[in-house]
């Protein structure tokens, strides 16, 4: 695929009985590639500028598609319905990407849904069903504020990060941003909990914690509003 967006597809090719496949005389340019089979999970297997002369090699690792099926409950056990599923991101072990992933859905009345699943590869079957996966909607706020220095002037050009104050790791919320043209960010959505802010990275390994850091909280259905003093 070729072109400023949106991409078209410019060449096609189809493997043998082997898995081996050729694609010749594609014109000069930058080309995304990708991967499909039927029952198997897309692979997207990134960009490639050509010349014309170039001959690019690619060994794709294939899993196949699945279907995660669940329950969507709130902090009483009560299902949600019209709770919107989304999977965010797959990756494989070779650091590639899955190709679209389904779309979101909704849950039914009974906080149930079910979806179409690219799954992490692994070169055995998969043994789960992943039909028993339970999702805990909790409430959320927002983090709102802005960054200026010390002589009071904005600093558009810094960069906010927020993580659990219990530190980034999986199953935390968390999340950075550029601060805008005017000087504000605002984080929406955010679950109810204890963050630690900087307009500085923070968590980092064998890195001392920002003197700027704030710890906040945040409260269900509530605005926490911050400011930052920068050199």
């Amino acid at each position: 695929m070729s072109g400023s967006a949106p991409w078209e597809l410019v060449a096609t090719g189809r493997a043998d009985a082997e898995g081996k496949f050729q694609i010749e005389k594609i014109p000069a340019g930058t080309y995304q590639i990708s991967v499909s089979a039927d029952k198997y999970a897309a692979r997207y297997m990134g960009y490639a500028v050509l010349n014309g002369r170039d001959v690019k090699s690619f060994v794709v690792d294939m899993a196949l598609e699945q279907t995660a099926a669940g329950l969507v409950l709130d902090g009483t056990d009560r299902p949600v319905a019209g709770a919107e599923v989304r999977v965010a991101k797959a990756m494989g072990m070779d650091g590639l990407s899955y190709g679209t992933l389904a779309p979101s859905v909704k849950t039914d009345m009974q906080g149930r849904f079910t979806m179409g699943l690219h799954p992490v590869w692994n070169p055995k079957p998969f043994s789960t069903s992943a039909k028993d996966i339970v999702l805990r909607a909790g409430s959320a706020g927002a983090v709102k504020g802005r960054v200026v220095g010390a002589d009071g002037a904005l600093r558009p050009n810094s960069q906010i990060n927020i993580q659990d104050a219990a530190g980034a790791k999986v199953g935390t919320w968390g999340g950075s941003m550029n601060v805008k043209q005017d000087g504000t960010f605002s984080f929406e959505n955010v679950p109810v909990g204890k963050y630690v802010i900087a307009p500085k990275p923070i968590f980092l390994p064998g890195v001392p914690m920002p003197a700027e850091a704030k710890t906040i909280t945040v409260e269900a259905g509530k605005t926490v509003e911050v400011e930052f003093k920068v050199k």
